[in-house]
């Protein structure tokens, strides 16, 4: 496994299709593995080898996973992915695509603080714009002599 470079990924429920590439772009491997078994089939890449895979709900778990076993894991948009699709949506196709560019375009990897913040988070902000929302509504209300318009009345 040592002439792996790219490794382009797919994750499913159950399985995550693997397609890897090496320096040339010729196919080392295009397989489906369980998901017990992908982590250690990373394990046994060569360290930095670049790990490309769409955005999705499970994506930067995994993403986190890779980095701390040395590898640079990149995840990509999805609306980025999209245009490279030659046939088909399947899991065997994203893979290819996704291992098909060396250098994609990539997503902010999310740190799992923000897994537990979010919640909190976006429910705040609400309030706040929401907040703005009505100070600016307020401050139109008024013409330019600063008193109230008849719309407002």
């Amino acid at each position: 496994m040592s002439e792996i470079t790219r490794v382009g990924v797919d994750l499913a429920k159950n399985v995550i299709q693997v397609h890897a590439v090496d320096a040339v772009g010729k196919v080392v491997t295009n397989k489906a593995l369980q998901r017990d078994k992908f982590i250690l089939w990373c394990a046994m890449l060569p360290a930095r080898c670049l790990i490309a895979m769409e955005a999705s709900s499970s994506a930067h778990h995994w993403a986190r996973k890779l980095v701390a076993l040395g590898q640079d894991a990149h995840i990509i948009a999805a609306h980025l992915v999209e245009p490279y699709r030659l046939q088909g949506k399947s899991g065997k196709n994203d893979a290819n695509d996704a291992a098909d560019r060396p250098k994609p375009r990539c997503v902010k990897l999310e740190l799992p603080i923000w897994a537990k913040i979010r919640p909190f988070w976006r429910p705040a902000m609400r309030c706040t714009c929401k907040r703005e929302r009505r100070t600016q509504r307020a401050g139109q209300v008024t013409n330019a002599t600063g008193h109230p318009s008849e719309q407002s009345l």
